[in-house]
Protein backbone atom coordinates (compact mmCIF):
# COMPACT_ATOMS: atom_id res chain seq x y z
CA UNK A 1 0.00 0.00 0.00
CA UNK A 2 2.60 2.89 1.06
CA UNK A 3 4.04 1.75 -2.60
CA UNK A 4 0.92 2.51 -3.99
CA UNK A 5 0.51 5.93 -2.28
CA UNK A 6 4.67 6.44 -3.54
CA UNK A 7 3.38 5.90 -7.30
CA UNK A 8 0.11 8.21 -6.52
CA UNK A 9 2.59 10.87 -5.49
CA UNK A 10 4.92 10.32 -8.83
CA UNK A 11 1.86 10.68 -10.74
CA UNK A 12 0.74 14.01 -8.63
CA UNK A 13 3.50 16.29 -9.03
CA UNK A 14 4.19 16.46 -12.54
CA UNK A 15 1.05 17.75 -13.68
CA UNK A 16 1.32 20.07 -10.78
CA UNK A 17 4.37 21.73 -11.31
CA UNK A 18 3.10 22.02 -15.00
CA UNK A 19 -0.27 23.68 -13.35
CA UNK A 20 2.04 25.92 -12.09
CA UNK A 21 4.25 26.89 -15.17
CA UNK A 22 1.28 27.75 -17.10
CA UNK A 23 -0.07 24.48 -18.57
CA UNK A 24 1.80 22.10 -21.11
CA UNK A 25 0.95 20.58 -24.40
CA UNK A 26 2.60 17.50 -25.60
CA UNK A 27 1.94 15.52 -28.84
CA UNK A 28 3.47 12.10 -28.89
CA UNK A 29 4.31 9.67 -31.51
CA UNK A 30 1.45 8.07 -30.85
CA UNK A 31 -1.33 10.22 -31.82
CA UNK A 32 -2.24 11.60 -28.43
CA UNK A 33 -2.20 14.76 -26.96
CA UNK A 34 -0.94 15.69 -23.15
CA UNK A 35 -2.29 18.52 -22.04
CA UNK A 36 -2.02 19.57 -18.48
CA UNK A 37 -3.80 22.82 -16.80
CA UNK A 38 -5.83 24.02 -14.30
CA UNK A 39 -5.04 20.15 -12.28
CA UNK A 40 -4.81 22.21 -8.88
CA UNK A 41 -7.89 20.29 -7.49
CA UNK A 42 -7.62 16.82 -7.91
CA UNK A 43 -3.41 17.65 -7.65
CA UNK A 44 -4.39 17.85 -4.00
CA UNK A 45 -7.01 14.98 -4.11
CA UNK A 46 -4.21 12.73 -5.04
CA UNK A 47 -1.77 13.94 -2.57
CA UNK A 48 -4.31 13.87 0.34
CA UNK A 49 -5.23 10.12 -0.46
CA UNK A 50 -1.91 9.11 -1.51
CA UNK A 51 -0.23 10.47 2.13
CA UNK A 52 -3.03 9.33 4.08
CA UNK A 53 -2.85 5.97 2.57
CA UNK A 54 0.97 6.24 2.92
CA UNK A 55 1.15 7.02 6.28
CA UNK A 56 -1.69 5.02 7.64
CA UNK A 57 -0.67 1.41 9.22
CA UNK A 58 -1.04 -1.71 7.68
CA UNK A 59 -4.67 -1.81 6.69
CA UNK A 60 -6.65 -3.05 3.86
CA UNK A 61 -9.66 -1.07 3.85
CA UNK A 62 -8.57 2.05 3.66
CA UNK A 63 -6.20 0.94 0.66
CA UNK A 64 -9.51 -0.95 -1.06
CA UNK A 65 -10.91 2.40 -0.75
CA UNK A 66 -8.21 4.87 -1.77
CA UNK A 67 -6.86 3.11 -4.29
CA UNK A 68 -9.17 3.32 -7.12
CA UNK A 69 -9.89 7.24 -6.27
CA UNK A 70 -6.52 7.42 -6.91
CA UNK A 71 -5.92 5.96 -9.76
CA UNK A 72 -8.95 7.97 -11.24
CA UNK A 73 -7.50 11.32 -10.02
CA UNK A 74 -3.89 10.62 -11.39
CA UNK A 75 -5.96 10.37 -14.92
CA UNK A 76 -7.66 13.10 -14.29
CA UNK A 77 -4.45 14.90 -13.50
CA UNK A 78 -2.98 13.65 -16.27
CA UNK A 79 -5.01 13.67 -18.89
CA UNK A 80 -8.39 16.01 -18.54
CA UNK A 81 -11.75 15.40 -18.18
CA UNK A 82 -12.76 11.73 -18.62
CA UNK A 83 -16.38 11.07 -19.57
CA UNK A 84 -18.31 7.85 -20.59
CA UNK A 85 -21.59 6.67 -21.02
CA UNK A 86 -23.55 8.48 -17.86
CA UNK A 87 -20.76 9.61 -16.07
CA UNK A 88 -18.19 12.74 -16.38
CA UNK A 89 -15.56 13.41 -13.82
CA UNK A 90 -14.77 16.99 -15.18
CA UNK A 91 -14.99 18.69 -12.30
CA UNK A 92 -11.67 19.23 -10.84
CA UNK A 93 -13.02 19.87 -6.92
CA UNK A 94 -15.36 17.41 -6.83
CA UNK A 95 -12.75 13.98 -7.32
CA UNK A 96 -10.25 16.04 -5.06
CA UNK A 97 -13.11 15.96 -2.45
CA UNK A 98 -14.01 12.49 -2.88
CA UNK A 99 -11.02 10.74 -2.28
CA UNK A 100 -10.10 12.50 0.84
CA UNK A 101 -13.71 11.78 2.16
CA UNK A 102 -13.37 8.49 1.35
CA UNK A 103 -9.60 8.03 2.66
CA UNK A 104 -10.18 9.82 5.83
CA UNK A 105 -13.23 7.36 6.43
CA UNK A 106 -10.89 4.57 5.18
CA UNK A 107 -8.17 5.19 7.53
CA UNK A 108 -10.74 6.23 10.42
CA UNK A 109 -12.07 2.73 10.63
CA UNK A 110 -9.11 1.44 11.61
CA UNK A 111 -9.15 2.29 15.02
CA UNK A 112 -5.27 2.41 14.71
CA UNK A 113 -2.57 5.18 15.11
CA UNK A 114 -0.97 6.31 12.06
CA UNK A 115 2.36 5.75 12.00
CA UNK A 116 5.00 7.38 9.20
CA UNK A 117 6.28 3.89 7.45
CA UNK A 118 6.16 4.78 4.26
CA UNK A 119 8.63 8.20 4.35
CA UNK A 120 11.16 6.02 2.41
CA UNK A 121 8.76 5.62 -0.79
CA UNK A 122 7.26 9.07 -0.38
CA UNK A 123 11.01 10.46 -0.54
CA UNK A 124 12.03 8.09 -3.47
CA UNK A 125 8.69 8.81 -5.32
CA UNK A 126 8.83 12.61 -4.72
CA UNK A 127 12.69 12.73 -6.44
CA UNK A 128 11.44 10.64 -9.46
CA UNK A 129 8.33 12.59 -9.93
CA UNK A 130 10.43 15.72 -9.80
CA UNK A 131 12.63 14.25 -12.40
CA UNK A 132 9.67 13.83 -14.86
CA UNK A 133 8.30 17.01 -14.16
CA UNK A 134 10.92 18.98 -15.29
CA UNK A 135 11.74 16.74 -18.05
CA UNK A 136 8.85 16.84 -19.25
CA UNK A 137 8.92 20.56 -19.29
CA UNK A 138 12.39 20.62 -21.18
CA UNK A 139 10.28 18.32 -23.83
CA UNK A 140 7.54 20.48 -23.69
CA UNK A 141 9.84 24.10 -24.16
CA UNK A 142 12.35 22.23 -26.77
CA UNK A 143 8.95 21.13 -28.84
CA UNK A 144 7.91 25.22 -28.45
CA UNK A 145 11.13 26.37 -29.24
CA UNK A 146 11.93 24.27 -32.83
CA UNK A 147 8.45 25.15 -34.16
CA UNK A 148 9.69 29.02 -33.75
CA UNK A 149 12.57 28.30 -35.30
CA UNK A 150 11.26 27.93 -38.40
CA UNK A 151 9.82 31.47 -37.83
CA UNK A 152 13.52 33.16 -37.92
CA UNK A 153 13.86 35.64 -41.03
CA UNK A 154 16.91 38.47 -40.42
CA UNK A 155 16.33 41.91 -41.64
CA UNK A 156 12.77 41.76 -40.83
CA UNK A 157 11.61 44.88 -38.41
CA UNK A 158 7.93 45.31 -37.76
CA UNK A 159 5.50 45.92 -34.75
CA UNK A 160 3.87 42.63 -33.09
CA UNK A 161 0.46 42.06 -33.18
CA UNK A 162 -1.96 40.76 -30.98
CA UNK A 163 -5.57 39.72 -31.51
CA UNK A 164 -7.53 38.52 -28.59
CA UNK A 165 -10.97 37.21 -29.25
CA UNK A 166 -13.90 37.27 -26.58
CA UNK A 167 -16.15 34.33 -27.64
CA UNK A 168 -20.06 34.96 -26.84
CA UNK A 169 -19.62 38.56 -26.10
CA UNK A 170 -22.00 41.10 -26.73
CA UNK A 171 -20.95 45.02 -27.33
CA UNK A 172 -23.33 46.09 -24.35
CA UNK A 173 -22.01 44.05 -22.00
CA UNK A 174 -18.91 46.47 -21.88
CA UNK A 175 -18.91 49.61 -20.44
CA UNK A 176 -16.92 50.84 -23.44
CA UNK A 177 -20.77 50.44 -25.23
CA UNK A 178 -23.02 51.92 -22.52
CA UNK A 179 -22.82 48.83 -19.45
CA UNK A 180 -23.65 50.72 -16.31
CA UNK A 181 -22.08 50.07 -14.02
CA UNK A 182 -19.43 48.28 -15.81
CA UNK A 183 -18.10 45.23 -15.66
CA UNK A 184 -14.39 45.64 -17.87
CA UNK A 185 -12.93 48.59 -16.12
CA UNK A 186 -9.47 47.50 -17.96
CA UNK A 187 -10.93 46.70 -21.51
CA UNK A 188 -12.84 50.73 -21.35
CA UNK A 189 -9.75 52.39 -20.28
CA UNK A 190 -7.11 50.17 -22.46
CA UNK A 191 -9.32 50.47 -25.69
CA UNK A 192 -10.59 53.74 -25.26
CA UNK A 193 -6.61 54.98 -26.19
CA UNK A 194 -7.28 53.40 -29.66
CA UNK A 195 -10.03 53.16 -31.98
CA UNK A 196 -13.17 51.74 -30.85
CA UNK A 197 -16.07 50.63 -33.86
CA UNK A 198 -19.66 51.42 -32.06
CA UNK A 199 -21.19 49.28 -34.53
CA UNK A 200 -19.22 46.28 -35.55
CA UNK A 201 -21.23 43.48 -36.85
CA UNK A 202 -20.39 39.89 -37.28
CA UNK A 203 -20.57 37.94 -40.47
CA UNK A 204 -22.12 34.75 -38.51
CA UNK A 205 -23.89 34.79 -35.06
CA UNK A 206 -21.98 31.80 -34.38
CA UNK A 207 -18.21 30.94 -33.83
CA UNK A 208 -17.15 28.90 -37.17
CA UNK A 209 -18.37 30.79 -39.60
CA UNK A 210 -17.61 34.37 -38.13
CA UNK A 211 -14.18 33.44 -37.35
CA UNK A 212 -13.72 31.82 -40.99
CA UNK A 213 -14.61 35.20 -42.01
CA UNK A 214 -13.18 37.56 -39.86
CA UNK A 215 -9.66 35.47 -40.80
CA UNK A 216 -10.27 35.26 -44.81
CA UNK A 217 -12.17 38.72 -45.20
CA UNK A 218 -14.43 36.42 -47.30
CA UNK A 219 -18.21 35.75 -46.76
CA UNK A 220 -19.60 32.60 -45.04
CA UNK A 221 -21.26 31.87 -48.44
CA UNK A 222 -18.33 32.62 -50.26
CA UNK A 223 -16.20 30.36 -48.14
CA UNK A 224 -19.97 27.60 -47.81
CA UNK A 225 -22.05 28.10 -50.30
CA UNK A 226 -24.72 25.41 -49.12
CA UNK A 227 -24.42 26.20 -45.32
CA UNK A 228 -24.05 30.07 -45.96
CA UNK A 229 -22.92 30.72 -42.32
CA UNK A 230 -25.08 27.60 -40.77
CA UNK A 231 -23.78 24.37 -40.24
CA UNK A 232 -25.24 21.83 -42.54
CA UNK A 233 -24.08 18.35 -41.33
CA UNK A 234 -26.79 17.49 -38.78
CA UNK A 235 -24.22 16.59 -36.38
CA UNK A 236 -22.12 13.92 -38.13
CA UNK A 237 -19.33 16.14 -39.54
CA UNK A 238 -17.54 19.74 -38.38
CA UNK A 239 -17.16 22.30 -40.86
CA UNK A 240 -13.79 22.75 -42.01
CA UNK A 241 -12.12 25.61 -43.70
CA UNK A 242 -10.59 25.08 -47.28
CA UNK A 243 -7.17 24.96 -47.42
CA UNK A 244 -6.35 27.17 -50.72
CA UNK A 245 -7.94 30.13 -49.17
CA UNK A 246 -5.70 32.80 -48.59
CA UNK A 247 -5.89 34.00 -43.99
CA UNK A 248 -4.65 35.84 -41.90
CA UNK A 249 -1.79 33.73 -40.18
CA UNK A 250 -0.51 32.90 -43.39
CA UNK A 251 0.29 36.10 -44.35
CA UNK A 252 2.06 37.02 -41.64
CA UNK A 253 3.90 33.69 -41.57
CA UNK A 254 5.26 34.26 -44.96
CA UNK A 255 6.03 37.62 -44.49
CA UNK A 256 7.97 36.80 -41.87
CA UNK A 257 6.11 36.53 -38.18
CA UNK A 258 6.50 34.06 -35.46
CA UNK A 259 2.91 32.67 -35.13
CA UNK A 260 1.26 31.42 -32.53
CA UNK A 261 -2.50 30.18 -31.49
CA UNK A 262 -4.11 29.75 -28.53
CA UNK A 263 -7.81 28.97 -27.94
CA UNK A 264 -10.30 26.41 -26.32
CA UNK A 265 -13.37 25.97 -28.82
CA UNK A 266 -13.42 22.91 -30.52
CA UNK A 267 -15.02 24.40 -33.37
CA UNK A 268 -11.41 25.98 -34.39
CA UNK A 269 -9.62 23.33 -33.39
CA UNK A 270 -6.34 21.51 -35.45
CA UNK A 271 -8.57 19.94 -38.21
CA UNK A 272 -10.53 22.67 -38.86
CA UNK A 273 -8.15 24.45 -41.05
CA UNK A 274 -7.22 27.54 -38.70
CA UNK A 275 -4.14 26.20 -37.76
CA UNK A 276 -2.87 26.52 -41.21
CA UNK A 277 -0.07 29.64 -40.81
CA UNK A 278 0.69 29.19 -37.35
CA UNK A 279 3.90 28.05 -36.30
CA UNK A 280 2.56 27.17 -32.75
CA UNK A 281 -1.61 25.85 -32.33
CA UNK A 282 -2.62 24.24 -29.35
CA UNK A 283 -6.02 23.82 -27.80
CA UNK A 284 -5.77 24.65 -24.22
CA UNK A 285 -6.71 21.63 -22.08
CA UNK A 286 -8.88 21.13 -19.83
CA UNK A 287 -13.02 20.90 -19.62
CA UNK A 288 -13.85 24.39 -22.44
CA UNK A 289 -16.85 25.26 -19.80
CA UNK A 290 -14.97 24.93 -16.40
CA UNK A 291 -14.31 27.92 -13.99
CA UNK A 292 -10.90 28.71 -14.71
CA UNK A 293 -11.29 28.36 -18.45
CA UNK A 294 -10.02 32.39 -19.22
CA UNK A 295 -6.98 32.08 -16.82
CA UNK A 296 -5.96 28.87 -18.75
CA UNK A 297 -6.18 30.57 -21.82
CA UNK A 298 -3.87 33.67 -20.66
CA UNK A 299 -1.60 30.76 -18.85
CA UNK A 300 -1.14 29.05 -21.96
CA UNK A 301 -0.58 32.53 -24.18
CA UNK A 302 2.06 33.47 -21.85
CA UNK A 303 3.61 29.54 -22.04
CA UNK A 304 4.09 30.45 -25.76
CA UNK A 305 5.41 33.92 -25.65
CA UNK A 306 7.84 33.38 -22.90
CA UNK A 307 8.50 30.31 -25.21
CA UNK A 308 9.10 33.20 -28.02
CA UNK A 309 11.22 35.24 -26.01
CA UNK A 310 13.47 32.32 -24.77
CA UNK A 311 13.98 31.57 -28.21
CA UNK A 312 14.98 34.29 -29.74
CA UNK A 313 16.62 35.78 -26.31
CA UNK A 314 19.77 38.15 -28.01
CA UNK A 315 18.87 37.24 -31.41
CA UNK A 316 17.26 39.88 -34.17
CA UNK A 317 14.10 38.31 -33.30
CA UNK A 318 11.23 38.12 -35.91
CA UNK A 319 8.00 39.88 -34.97
CA UNK A 320 5.26 37.99 -33.33
CA UNK A 321 1.61 37.42 -34.18
CA UNK A 322 -0.53 35.64 -31.38
CA UNK A 323 -3.79 34.98 -31.61
CA UNK A 324 -5.68 34.71 -28.02
CA UNK A 325 -9.08 33.28 -28.52
CA UNK A 326 -10.87 32.91 -25.09
CA UNK A 327 -14.12 31.53 -24.04
CA UNK A 328 -15.33 33.39 -21.53
CA UNK A 329 -18.15 34.49 -20.94
CA UNK A 330 -19.78 31.60 -23.35
CA UNK A 331 -22.15 29.21 -21.52
CA UNK A 332 -21.23 27.82 -19.37
CA UNK A 333 -22.15 31.03 -17.34
CA UNK A 334 -19.79 29.94 -14.09
CA UNK A 335 -17.40 32.69 -13.43
CA UNK A 336 -14.90 31.87 -10.18
CA UNK A 337 -16.67 33.05 -7.44
CA UNK A 338 -14.38 35.86 -6.24
CA UNK A 339 -15.98 37.84 -9.43
CA UNK A 340 -19.44 37.22 -8.73
CA UNK A 341 -21.21 40.14 -7.85
CA UNK A 342 -23.23 40.75 -4.59
CA UNK A 343 -26.70 40.38 -6.23
CA UNK A 344 -25.18 37.12 -7.72
CA UNK A 345 -24.76 35.24 -4.24
CA UNK A 346 -27.83 36.59 -2.77
CA UNK A 347 -30.24 34.74 -5.92
CA UNK A 348 -31.71 31.62 -4.01
CA UNK A 349 -33.38 29.86 -7.17
CA UNK A 350 -31.66 26.88 -9.55
CA UNK A 351 -30.62 28.72 -12.32
CA UNK A 352 -26.20 27.88 -11.59
CA UNK A 353 -25.76 28.76 -15.34
CA UNK A 354 -24.62 25.14 -16.76
CA UNK A 355 -25.77 24.37 -19.97
CA UNK A 356 -27.57 21.76 -19.19
CA UNK A 357 -29.52 23.97 -16.37
CA UNK A 358 -30.08 26.98 -18.94
CA UNK A 359 -31.58 24.31 -21.72
CA UNK A 360 -34.20 22.99 -18.76
CA UNK A 361 -35.07 25.92 -18.19
CA UNK A 362 -35.94 26.79 -21.98
CA UNK A 363 -37.21 23.84 -22.99
CA UNK A 364 -39.57 24.31 -19.88
CA UNK A 365 -43.20 25.04 -20.73
CA UNK A 366 -43.37 28.79 -20.38
CA UNK A 367 -39.26 28.75 -20.69
CA UNK A 368 -37.22 30.35 -17.86
CA UNK A 369 -38.77 32.59 -15.20
CA UNK A 370 -37.68 35.73 -15.26
CA UNK A 371 -35.90 35.75 -11.86
CA UNK A 372 -34.05 33.01 -13.58
CA UNK A 373 -33.31 35.14 -16.78
CA UNK A 374 -32.01 37.96 -14.48
CA UNK A 375 -29.77 35.63 -12.71
CA UNK A 376 -28.39 34.38 -16.16
CA UNK A 377 -27.61 37.93 -16.93
CA UNK A 378 -26.15 38.42 -13.24
CA UNK A 379 -23.91 35.32 -14.61
CA UNK A 380 -22.63 36.75 -17.78
CA UNK A 381 -21.56 39.87 -16.43
CA UNK A 382 -19.57 38.41 -14.05
CA UNK A 383 -18.21 36.56 -16.53
CA UNK A 384 -17.53 39.51 -18.53
CA UNK A 385 -15.54 40.67 -15.18
CA UNK A 386 -13.56 37.69 -14.73
CA UNK A 387 -12.73 38.05 -18.79
CA UNK A 388 -11.28 41.48 -18.22
CA UNK A 389 -9.19 40.25 -15.19
CA UNK A 390 -7.61 38.13 -17.38
CA UNK A 391 -7.15 39.97 -20.33
CA UNK A 392 -5.76 42.92 -18.55
CA UNK A 393 -3.02 40.27 -17.25
CA UNK A 394 -2.24 38.77 -20.54
CA UNK A 395 -1.50 42.73 -21.22
CA UNK A 396 0.72 42.95 -17.84
CA UNK A 397 2.42 39.67 -18.88
CA UNK A 398 3.35 40.31 -23.05
CA UNK A 399 4.40 43.97 -21.56
CA UNK A 400 6.53 42.39 -19.30
CA UNK A 401 8.33 40.00 -21.87
CA UNK A 402 8.48 43.40 -24.45
CA UNK A 403 5.73 42.16 -26.79
CA UNK A 404 3.61 45.11 -25.79
CA UNK A 405 6.01 48.58 -27.30
CA UNK A 406 4.82 51.25 -28.37
CA UNK A 407 4.38 50.26 -32.22
CA UNK A 408 2.43 46.71 -30.91
CA UNK A 409 -1.18 46.71 -32.82
CA UNK A 410 -3.23 45.22 -30.06
CA UNK A 411 -6.90 44.24 -31.93
CA UNK A 412 -9.81 43.30 -29.63
CA UNK A 413 -13.11 41.94 -30.74
CA UNK A 414 -15.79 38.91 -30.29
CA UNK A 415 -16.94 36.45 -33.16
CA UNK A 416 -20.71 36.82 -32.01
CA UNK A 417 -23.15 37.82 -28.94
CA UNK A 418 -25.60 36.23 -26.78
CA UNK A 419 -29.28 36.59 -26.44
CA UNK A 420 -31.17 36.50 -23.05
CA UNK A 421 -34.99 36.38 -24.41
CA UNK A 422 -35.36 39.73 -26.56
CA UNK A 423 -36.77 37.93 -29.13
CA UNK A 424 -37.98 34.77 -27.48
CA UNK A 425 -34.86 33.09 -28.20
CA UNK A 426 -31.23 32.03 -25.92
CA UNK A 427 -28.00 31.67 -26.38
CA UNK A 428 -27.01 32.64 -30.31
CA UNK A 429 -29.83 31.13 -32.50
CA UNK A 430 -30.74 34.17 -35.02
CA UNK A 431 -28.97 37.50 -36.67
CA UNK A 432 -30.95 40.33 -33.89
CA UNK A 433 -28.63 42.72 -33.05
CA UNK A 434 -27.87 41.30 -29.66
CA UNK A 435 -26.24 38.17 -31.01
CA UNK A 436 -24.11 40.39 -34.51
CA UNK A 437 -23.38 43.76 -32.73
CA UNK A 438 -19.93 42.86 -31.29
CA UNK A 439 -16.94 45.11 -29.75
CA UNK A 440 -14.28 45.88 -32.07
CA UNK A 441 -11.34 47.95 -31.33
CA UNK A 442 -7.91 48.46 -32.43
CA UNK A 443 -5.18 50.01 -30.07
CA UNK A 444 -1.23 50.66 -30.35
CA UNK A 445 0.77 51.58 -33.10
CA UNK A 446 -0.27 54.37 -34.67
CA UNK A 447 -4.13 54.12 -33.74
CA UNK A 448 -5.76 57.11 -33.23
CA UNK A 449 -8.60 57.67 -30.40
CA UNK A 450 -11.76 57.75 -31.80
CA UNK A 451 -14.68 56.25 -32.12
CA UNK A 452 -16.00 55.20 -35.45
CA UNK A 453 -19.80 55.69 -35.25
CA UNK A 454 -21.24 53.96 -38.54
CA UNK A 455 -22.16 50.38 -39.09
CA UNK A 456 -18.80 48.30 -39.69
CA UNK A 457 -18.29 44.60 -40.83
CA UNK A 458 -15.56 42.46 -39.29
CA UNK A 459 -14.52 41.67 -42.99
CA UNK A 460 -12.77 44.93 -42.80
CA UNK A 461 -10.40 43.54 -40.04
CA UNK A 462 -8.03 41.83 -41.76
CA UNK A 463 -7.30 44.07 -44.72
CA UNK A 464 -7.16 46.87 -41.83
CA UNK A 465 -4.39 45.17 -40.14
CA UNK A 466 -2.45 43.78 -43.02
CA UNK A 467 -2.57 47.66 -44.81
CA UNK A 468 -1.38 48.76 -40.97
CA UNK A 469 1.51 46.70 -41.53
CA UNK A 470 2.45 47.37 -44.96
CA UNK A 471 1.52 43.93 -46.63
CA UNK A 472 -0.80 43.63 -49.82
CA UNK A 473 -4.35 42.53 -49.09
CA UNK A 474 -5.57 38.74 -49.36
CA UNK A 475 -6.26 37.68 -53.04
CA UNK A 476 -10.39 37.43 -53.23
CA UNK A 477 -10.90 39.54 -49.64
CA UNK A 478 -14.17 41.21 -49.60
CA UNK A 479 -13.47 43.42 -47.01
CA UNK A 480 -11.52 47.02 -47.45
CA UNK A 481 -9.05 48.65 -45.56
CA UNK A 482 -9.38 50.64 -42.77
CA UNK A 483 -6.41 51.79 -41.84
CA UNK A 484 -6.14 55.29 -43.28
CA UNK A 485 -9.25 55.84 -40.67
CA UNK A 486 -7.20 53.89 -37.56
CA UNK A 487 -4.18 56.39 -38.61
CA UNK A 488 -6.28 59.67 -39.02
CA UNK A 489 -5.10 59.90 -43.04
CA UNK A 490 -8.72 59.73 -43.64
CA UNK A 491 -12.25 60.79 -42.16
CA UNK A 492 -14.39 57.42 -41.65
CA UNK A 493 -17.35 57.80 -44.25
CA UNK A 494 -20.97 56.41 -44.73
CA UNK A 495 -20.37 52.78 -44.46
CA UNK A 496 -22.31 50.95 -46.82
CA UNK A 497 -24.80 47.73 -45.95
CA UNK A 498 -23.08 45.41 -43.48
CA UNK A 499 -24.78 41.69 -43.93
CA UNK A 500 -25.01 39.22 -41.82
CA UNK A 501 -25.72 35.28 -43.02
CA UNK A 502 -27.22 32.36 -40.89
CA UNK A 503 -28.49 29.84 -43.27
CA UNK A 504 -32.06 31.45 -44.87
CA UNK A 505 -31.47 34.01 -42.36
CA UNK A 506 -29.94 37.27 -43.55
CA UNK A 507 -29.55 41.03 -41.35
CA UNK A 508 -28.48 44.24 -43.84
CA UNK A 509 -27.75 46.79 -41.23
CA UNK A 510 -27.02 49.95 -42.50
CA UNK A 511 -26.75 53.32 -40.85
CA UNK A 512 -30.72 53.85 -40.08
CA UNK A 513 -32.11 50.58 -40.67
CA UNK A 514 -32.53 47.24 -40.21
CA UNK A 515 -33.78 44.40 -42.75
CA UNK A 516 -33.67 40.80 -41.61
CA UNK A 517 -35.27 38.23 -43.78
CA UNK A 518 -36.40 34.75 -43.16
CA UNK A 519 -36.42 33.07 -46.36
CA UNK A 520 -40.11 34.02 -47.42
CA UNK A 521 -40.44 36.60 -44.62
CA UNK A 522 -38.75 39.86 -43.56
CA UNK A 523 -38.93 42.73 -41.20
CA UNK A 524 -37.42 46.31 -41.24
CA UNK A 525 -36.41 48.18 -37.89
CA UNK A 526 -35.23 51.85 -37.67
CA UNK A 527 -32.25 51.18 -35.88
CA UNK A 528 -31.78 55.02 -34.62
CA UNK A 529 -35.27 55.25 -33.01
CA UNK A 530 -35.67 51.30 -32.23
CA UNK A 531 -31.73 49.81 -31.19
CA UNK A 532 -33.58 46.79 -29.51
CA UNK A 533 -35.37 45.43 -32.61
CA UNK A 534 -38.82 45.67 -31.12
CA UNK A 535 -41.16 47.02 -33.84
CA UNK A 536 -41.01 45.99 -37.26
CA UNK A 537 -41.87 48.84 -39.58
CA UNK A 538 -42.13 47.55 -42.43
CA UNK A 539 -45.62 48.26 -43.79
CA UNK A 540 -44.66 52.26 -43.07
CA UNK A 541 -41.48 52.03 -45.40
CA UNK A 542 -42.27 49.98 -48.77
CA UNK A 543 -39.08 51.72 -50.57
CA UNK A 544 -36.97 51.23 -47.89
CA UNK A 545 -37.79 47.56 -47.79
CA UNK A 546 -37.22 47.35 -51.51
CA UNK A 547 -34.46 48.81 -51.56
CA UNK A 548 -32.60 46.94 -49.12
CA UNK A 549 -34.12 43.74 -50.38
CA UNK A 550 -32.22 44.48 -53.75
CA UNK A 551 -29.27 45.06 -52.29
CA UNK A 552 -29.21 41.50 -50.71
CA UNK A 553 -30.15 39.85 -54.34
CA UNK A 554 -27.43 41.86 -55.94
CA UNK A 555 -25.34 40.30 -52.54
CA UNK A 556 -26.53 36.53 -53.83
CA UNK A 557 -25.16 37.77 -57.18
CA UNK A 558 -21.81 38.76 -56.63
CA UNK A 559 -20.44 35.47 -57.93
CA UNK A 560 -21.12 33.40 -60.27
CA UNK A 561 -19.33 30.31 -59.43
CA UNK A 562 -21.06 27.19 -58.79
CA UNK A 563 -22.26 26.55 -55.35
CA UNK A 564 -20.03 23.51 -53.78
CA UNK A 565 -20.20 21.75 -50.36
CA UNK A 566 -17.34 23.34 -48.56
CA UNK A 567 -14.87 20.39 -46.74
CA UNK A 568 -15.74 19.02 -43.71
CA UNK A 569 -14.15 17.28 -40.97
CA UNK A 570 -15.30 13.77 -38.57
CA UNK A 571 -16.84 14.50 -35.70
CA UNK A 572 -14.77 12.58 -32.94
CA UNK A 573 -16.14 11.29 -29.76
CA UNK A 574 -13.57 13.75 -27.83
CA UNK A 575 -14.85 16.73 -29.49
CA UNK A 576 -18.58 15.83 -29.21
CA UNK A 577 -17.99 15.97 -25.35
CA UNK A 578 -16.43 19.14 -25.71
CA UNK A 579 -19.22 20.58 -27.60
CA UNK A 580 -21.66 18.94 -25.43
CA UNK A 581 -19.65 20.76 -22.71
CA UNK A 582 -20.48 24.33 -24.71
CA UNK A 583 -23.88 23.44 -24.61
CA UNK A 584 -23.95 22.16 -28.47
CA UNK A 585 -25.09 18.47 -29.46
CA UNK A 586 -27.30 18.70 -26.26
CA UNK A 587 -30.55 16.37 -27.40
Amino acid sequence: MRALAALALLALLPPTVFAAFGGADLDLASGWRVSWFEVWGPALGVAAAGLLAGLAPRAHWPGALALPVLAVLAAVCWTGPIAGPGFSVGDPLRPGAVALALTLVGCGATRRRWRPGGAVHMAAAGLAAAGVALSALALDARDLASRFAAASKPGISAPHVILVVADTLRADALGLYGANPSPSPFLDRYLAAGTVWEHAFAQAPWTYPSMASLMTSRYPSTLDPVGRGRSHNHGHDLPRLPEDIPRLALALQRAGYATAGVQKNPFLAAGSGFEQGFHVYEAVGGNRAELRAAAQTTDAALRVARAWSRRHAGDEAPPFFLYAHYMDPHIDYRPPAAYRAADTRAYAGDMDGRAKTVHRAIERAGGPTPDEVAQMRRLYRDEVRYLDSQVERLHAGLTELGLIERDTWFVFVSDHGEQFGEHGRFEHADVHVENTHVPLAITGGEARPQRIPGPSPLLDLTPTLLDLLGLPPLPGAEGTSQAAVVTGRAVAGTANAVITEFGREQRLTTARYVLLRRGTGAQLFDGSADPREARDVAAAHPGVMAQLESALVLHAQRTSAPAATAPSRPLDDETRRALEALGYLDD
